[in-house]
């Protein structure tokens, strides 16, 4: 008998087309023993009532469902932090609002759970364009240097970067219970799943169970909101190191935690010679740190420029 999942969605100003669609996935679910959380990020009020008549027209009535609002705008982090104040289910399903969840997404990930014993399973997505048309059936035709983390003991992976999408998600709420509030710095799928891979086994889904929609106002990217030294060291160093003190001061110990924390200082103190050494733990960040040290200022921001400007390129073309 498996327990109530507590779909927990976030939305701020979402396409209303979109959001309906997504509504609907999560409507048809083979699983239905859910209940669905929303938490309104302090979007235009027209837009709010929207959400619930939307909400209200789209899930069957007999589900619990709660549309809440936020009385100012504070991020996805805090908003979905908020969310699981309110959650009942013994899982958590954290939600997107311009996704589409395949029919047996919870269903699969909520016996991953069981049979594998796991804190928490995730899967593999497909990739689809602003029509809903797919463009990669798998996330790591996307990001060709993806590894997808498994099973136990994998916390030095998750210190580097991060392979797990929230959307993609489920957890054991008592576990989430025991993970420290969301850093401002880190985005909470980041957080959640290295500190969930310190509590136990990791399961992964190579199968694709929902459909992430790629879009100009994504929130993820490399070089999302990058545009010199400066807030590369602030946005793609230093977490790194914040997510191992927030591990430390939990008291958790993990498998290689003194090579990846070196890696971290490494990187931290740009010291070429140990970026090296230690460059196994994530060599797309290593070899680019090292790039970075030895790179003129004045370089630098042009060459992030470009990169952004391909970045953007890419998501024209989806």
């Amino acid at each position: 008998m498996y327990e109530i999942i507590s779909v927990l969605l976030a939305v701020y100003n979402p396409n209303l087309v979109w959001l309906e669609e997504l509504l609907r996935s999560v409507n048809q679910q083979s699983f239905q023993n859910y209940e669905l959380i929303i938490m309104d990020d302090c979007s235009e009020i027209q837009i709010f009532h929207k959400i619930k008549q939307i909400a209200a027209s789209t899930i069957d009535p007999k589900k619990d469902v709660y549309v809440y609002r936020s009385s100012k705008n504070e991020g996805t982090n805090q908003t979905f932090q908020k969310l699981i104040q309110y959650a009942r289910g013994g899982y958590i399903a954290f939600c997107d609002q311009d996704d589409i969840w395949e029919k047996e997404k919870l269903e699969i990930l909520a016996t991953a759970i069981k049979k594998q014993h796991s804190v928490m399973a995730y899967s593999d997505m497909s990739v689809i364009d602003q029509n809903g048309r797919i463009v990669y059936t798998s996330l790591k035709k996307m990001r060709k240097r993806l590894q997808f983390l498994q099973g136990e003991h994998v916390t030095a992976g998750y210190m580097a970067q991060n392979c797990t999408a929230g959307c993609s998600m489920l957890i054991r709420k008592d576990v989430l219970k025991r993970i420290p509030p969301f850093h401002e710095q880190i985005c909470y799928d980041h957080w959640t799943a290295a500190f969930a891979s310190a509590y136990g086994r990791i399961s992964f889904i190579a199968k694709p169970l929902m459909r992430y929609r790629r879009h100009a106002n994504n929130q993820t990217g490399f070089m999302n909101k990058i545009t010199g030294k400066q807030d590369y060291y602030q946005l793609r160093v230093l977490p790194m190191c914040i997510l191992l003190n927030a591990i430390k001061k939990q008291g958790i110990h993990f498998k290689q935690e003194r090579e990846v924390t070196a890696f971290a200082m490494a990187r931290k103190n740009k010291q070429a010679l140990r970026i090296w050494k230690y460059r196994k733990f994530c060599k797309k960040y290593a070899y680019f740190d090292l790039l970075l040290i030895y790179l003129p200022d004045q370089w630098a921001v042009r060459l992030f420029r470009l990169l952004r400007e391909r970045q953007q390129k890419a998501w024209d073309h989806l």
